[in-house]
C-alpha cells in the first residue's frame, strides 16, 4: 500500500480504520497477524465455525453465498465480522481471485478491542448493516 508497512500504519490506510488514533491502530495491530493466501484458495468457508476477521492488504478475493457470487473485494476491505462479532458460523465463502495478503485477527479478545475502541464498534455495526440491507426483506 504506502511505505509504512507496520501493521498499524497498514490498518491506518484502510479506509475503515483511517480515522482510529495511533493508540488505537497500535492496540488494533498487536491482534493481527500478516499472512498471505494462495490465488484460489478457500479463506473462509459457508457455514465454518471459526471466528477470525480479515482485513485484506493486497490481492482480490470474491464472496460466495449459496454458492452464488455476492461481491468482490480487493484492498483495504474486510470480511469475517459477522461471525467474530455474533459468535456465528460463517455466512459465506470468501475465495482468493489472486495472491492476498491479509491481517487477521488473533481470537479470543479481537471482538472485545474492537466493541471497546471509541467509534469502531459503530463502524463494523453500520457496515453489516450495509452488507446485510440489500438481503433483507
Amino acid at each position: 500500500m504506502a511505505e509504512d508497512n507496520s501493521k498499524a500504519g497498514l490498518l491506518k490506510q484502510v479506509p475503515f480504520f483511517s480515522e482510529c488514533s495511533p493508540t488505537e491502530l497500535d492496540a488494533l495491530s498487536g491482534r493481527l497477524t500478516a499472512v498471505e493466501i494462495a490465488d484460489g484458495a478457500d479463506v473462509v468457508r459457508e457455514g465454518d465455525d471459526t471466528r477470525e476477521f480479515y482485513v485484506i492488504i493486497s490481492g482480490t478475493a470474491d464472496v460466495f453465498r449459496d454458492g452464488a457470487l455476492v461481491r468482490s473485494l480487493g484492498p483495504g476491505d474486510f470480511f469475517g465480522e459477522i461471525a467474530s462479532l455474533f459468535r456465528a458460523r460463517r455466512t459465506a465463502t470468501v475465495t482468493a481471485t489472486s495472491p492476498l495478503q491479509l491481517l487477521v485477527s488473533e481470537e479470543p479478545g479481537f471482538c472485545e478491542l474492537i466493541q471497546g475502541t471509541q467509534g469502531l464498534h459503530r463502524k463494523v455495526i453500520d457496515a453489516l448493516a450495509r452488507r446485510l440491507a440489500p438481503t433483507s426483506l
